[in-house]
């Protein structure tokens, strides 16, 4: 599922990674916030006394949400090219997209981007050129029956040329 937050990532892919116009600075705060609200109103639905929690860095500060934002809008700012900049906005994708995680493995392998991920420490494969469809999928949708047997470290995903 492709969520309102999701489509502001792609738009910032766009901007940094093709140089469709735009500022993805504004779009990288908005992801940031957007994704936070939904945290918290999905925590209001079961308490509706739910507050974010504040974070506690390992020297002692305490970040907030506004804080939290600050401090990711320091590192996209201190970003010198338009490639750090996206490793900066790709690396919060892959927070933001805890739990879901087929759109921020797509953008790892379409931008080799966030660069801080640590390799497997054993690699038993290589690595997946796409994901498995669902069952449901398969079963339900009549264009997807060409894909229950793709091999997955094998078969690239169209736009994986």
């Amino acid at each position: 599922m492709i969520t309102s937050v999701n489509t502001l990532y792609y738009q910032m892919e766009a901007i940094l990674a093709l140089g469709v116009a735009g500022d993805a600075r504004p779009l990288f705060e908005k992801a940031i916030r957007d994704h936070i609200k939904k945290v918290v109103d999905f925590g209001r639905r079961t308490d509706a006394n739910a507050v974010a929690p504040p974070i506690t860095l390992p020297d002692g500060r305490v970040l907030n949400t506004d804080a939290y934002v600050a401090s990711w809008l320091a590192r996209f700012d201190g970003a010198s090219t338009n490639t750090a900049k996206l490793n900066v906005v790709l690396k919060q994708l892959w927070f933001s997209s805890w739990g879901a995680g087929i759109d921020s493995y797509n953008a790892f392998r379409r931008t080799g981007l966030p660069n801080t991920i640590q390799d497997p420490i054993f690699a038993p494969r290589k690595f997946p050129l796409r994901l498995p469809y669902p069952q449901e999928e398969l079963t339900l949708n009549p264009n997807a029956s060409q894909f229950k047997d793709v091999v997955y470290d094998r078969d690239a995903i169209f736009w994986d040329k």
